[in-house]
């Protein structure tokens, strides 16, 4: 008889919410202890970075310690009524094994070979597909900066609309009056898909969109002055450049190449067990014939 999905999913759970505990120990340093097991602030922590939580939320902490304590205590009840001794528990257990084990043998395999793409793959790429990779949404290239200060605003907003404005001097006054330097260089030097520039800043983001190239804003934003002038705007349908879609082409390589290095070493498994006679599969067979 096997176990229902739910009960097999909660079995898999325990094991990994339990990761990272360990017996009491003599320092009572723990946030939770079930029988001789307990839970650390360190534990609480690591869980927290696992599921992606803020470190200083007390409530997913609370969630977190709730949660544990719960499944702890199932899982002792579990352990105490014998269900890990009983045939479908078993069954359970040996398939979790089995997809763990195999799941970890793909991520090696993946991870075996050299993998990355050269600049030369990289150019050939691009080359041999430029229609596919026309684009299928609006690109633009700006400079942007933002700034707590006025008179810094003041400053690079005289930049954004003099006549002439040269990436290394734009590089040198967001290096001087930027409060985050590195962000506003990268959204200044390379076209961006429009809808990725300001994913979370609905102002910005409007704002972006109503501008024509040349045209420059200066845009409140919290305790903040964003400014902005919008250099070019590539419409659907246009080739891109190589640098526009370098990252793109670089993670279809590397898929590419590492579906390739996985066939390989699959049939190098095959070849071998063939050879040790450790495997037969018939050439066909026949869903008439008779037993």
């Amino acid at each position: 008889m096997r176990l229902p999905a739910g009960v097999a999913v909660c079995i898999l759970a325990l094991g990994l919410w339990l990761t990272g505990c360990g017996p009491a120990d003599e320092s009572d340093d723990y946030v939770a202890r079930v029988h001789d097991t307990t839970l650390s602030h360190a534990d609480v922590q690591q869980m927290m970075r696992n599921v992606g939580a803020q470190q200083d939320s007390a409530g997913m902490a609370e969630q977190v310690i709730s949660q544990w304590v719960r499944n702890e205590l199932l899982y002792h009840e579990a352990q105490r009524r014998g269900l890990h001794n009983t045939p479908a528990v078993q069954e359970q257990l040996r398939e979790s094994e089995r997809t763990i084990l195999i799941n970890a043998l793909v991520s090696d395999l993946h991870d075996a070979d050299d993998i990355e793409p050269t600049d030369e793959e990289v150019q050939q790429y691009y080359d041999r597909h430029q229609e596919q990779l026309r684009l299928r949404e609006p690109y633009v290239y700006i400079r942007f900066a933002q700034t707590r200060s006025p008179v810094a605003a003041d400053s690079l907003q005289a930049a954004l609309e003099g006549e002439a404005l040269s990436l290394p001097r734009w590089e040198r006054l967001v290096r001087e009056l930027a409060t985050d330097p590195a962000a506003a260089l990268e959204l200044s030097t390379h076209y961006h898909p429009e809808r990725h520039v300001f994913p979370t800043d609905e102002a910005l983001r409007s704002q972006l969109q109503r501008m024509s190239p040349g045209d420059v804003a200066r845009v409140a934003a919290g305790d903040s002055i964003a400014l902005l002038r919008l250099e070019d705007r590539a419409e659907p349908g246009t080739v891109p450049e190589l640098t526009w879609v370098e990252d793109v082409i670089r993670d279809r390589l590397t898929i590419q190449k590492r579906k390739q290095s996985f066939a390989r070493q699959v049939q190098r498994l095959h070849v071998d067990a063939a050879s040790r006679d450790l495997l037969d599969v018939p050439d066909r067979i026949d869903p008439s014939a008779q037993p």
